[in-house]
């Protein structure tokens, strides 16, 4: 973890230095909403060449399904931060460690 939570750092009574939980997730939050942002940008072509790909067959066959298996991705990278394994990291160490693909596992099929 080393100083990726360094502005979550604090020094209560006594002097030793400790990470704050509830700040370190915020931290960790920024992380991973630059990757959500990044495989959103990808899972967006993807929709729109899927629909394109609809309007220029004509009749749309295959392509709902392609465009609903993106739009599922999509709400899953959306609601990350109410997954569990996010909600309740208990340690920092854990926190660190957390992926998007382990807090958003559906958009990774």
């Amino acid at each position: 973890e080393g100083r990726l939570f360094r502005s979550a750092w604090i020094t209560p009574v006594g002097g030793v230095i400790q990470t704050d939980l509830t700040l370190a997730k915020a931290i960790k939050k920024t992380i991973l909403d630059e990757e959500r942002a990044a495989l959103m940008s990808i899972l967006d072509r993807d929709y729109v060449i899927a629909d394109e790909a609809r309007n220029a067959q004509g009749n749309g066959v295959g392509v709902s399904a392609a465009k609903n298996a993106i739009a599922s991705k999509k709400q899953a990278l959306r609601d990350y931060p109410n997954h569990t394994a996010f909600q309740n990291v208990a340690s920092v160490a854990a926190l660190a460690a957390l992926t998007l693909e382990d807090v958003a596992p559906d958009a990774f099929d």
